[in-house]
């Protein structure tokens, strides 16, 4: 298996979780949501979580694609 997917599957969003997203949140206050404090780290947190779906759908996809259009399910 190709390292590529691994790395943007697993690596990149827990390197924006951990390392990107502790920096910016001392320059972004934590805001309030009908009561509930909500930090960066919880907010990006939820994006991340949707990107990598949305990347693997993606992929998948495109290799379903790419699999049916070279013949492989004939």
């Amino acid at each position: 298996m190709k390292r590529g997917p691994i790395v943007i599957q697993l690596v990149l969003p827990l390197f924006l979780l951990f390392v990107a997203s502790f920096p910016l949140s001392a320059l972004i206050a934590p805001f309030s949501v009908d009561g509930l404090v909500v930090s960066y780290q919880k907010f990006i947190a939820v994006g991340l979580v949707a990107q990598t779906t949305m990347t693997g759908s993606l992929v998948g996809g495109t290799l379903l694609f790419t699999d049916r259009r070279h013949g492989m399910f004939e």
